[in-house]
């Protein structure tokens, strides 16, 4: 399922799994970090801004 989101977003595989773990510390500057969340959700049907806020706010 991620190798399919990574395809169709065209964010990286590794960012994805950083993502599902949370490893902040692999993941890139924020302002990219809040884009990849945004089109993860979207992929999921869940509602992008407040994924990315939660996301970010730890």
């Amino acid at each position: 399922a991620l190798n399919d989101i990574s395809l169709t977003t065209k964010i990286r595989f590794q960012y994805l799994v950083d993502i599902e773990l949370e490893r902040f510390e692999s993941l890139p500057p924020e302002v990219y970090t809040r884009g990849f969340v945004m089109d993860y959700a979207k992929c999921l049907s869940i509602d992008p801004k407040r994924a990315a806020d939660d996301f970010l706010a730890g």
